[in-house]
């Protein structure tokens, strides 16, 4: 990475790379939505294990005698594993407001309002560290983000998608093909 504001941003490294090609004019929307959707797919991974979702949808699948009650006081019970976990709390705060509109397509909708929330959310935490490090390229950025907006509400849609299927769940590693590529280990 180039020297630049994104360098001191206060966020995981992939939100620093999506930072970068905001800043970059020479990047394309689809580069840049690239970027911001694997930025989501990294927080969604650090934050919800395998073990809460398996939870989480259980609760919400379940056929239910008296099933409003009942699957708000599962999902309260379920909090206690989402304190401290940002995506966890917005999973459970969504499942509880579709939780009397529950239907088949409704945990599809839960995933990608959680994740358009850490998308708006992740945005103004990059425009607020560009306007007190980089007042000059704030506006610059906000436009870019302007303009990717509806891009970036399909891409995450298909990520969400992705998600709510199970098709991505763990991201591929980066696979390592060229001489470019490091020291192979030895494994004598």
């Amino acid at each position: 990475m180039k020297d630049g504001p994104h360098r001191t941003l206060p966020l995981p490294r992939d939100w620093k790379g999506a930072a970068e090609r905001l800043d970059n004019e020479n990047c394309s929307i689809a580069e840049i939505c690239d970027a911001l959707c694997r930025a989501v797919q990294g927080d969604w991974q650090s934050d919800v294990t395998p073990a809460f979702l398996s939870r989480l949808l259980r609760i919400l699948q379940a056929p239910q005698p008296d099933m409003h009650r009942s699957m708000a006081n599962q999902l309260d019970e379920l909090q206690p594993q989402a304190d401290g976990y940002c995506v966890r709390s917005e999973l459970l705060e969504v499942a509880h407001d579709l939780e009397r509109g529950w239907h088949q397509d409704g945990w599809g909708r839960v995933i990608r309002e959680v994740l358009q929330d850490i998308v708006s959310r992740r945005r103004n935490q990059i425009l607020a560290h560009y306007r007190r490090e980089a007042p000059g390229c704030a506006p610059r950025i906000e436009s870019r983000l302007n303009r990717l907006r509806q891009d970036l509400e399909r891409a995450i849609a298909k990520v969400a998608e992705e998600i709510a299927t199970g098709r991505s769940l763990v991201m591929a590693p980066r696979k390592r093909t060229g001489l470019d590529d490091g020291v192979a280990v030895s494994t004598c």
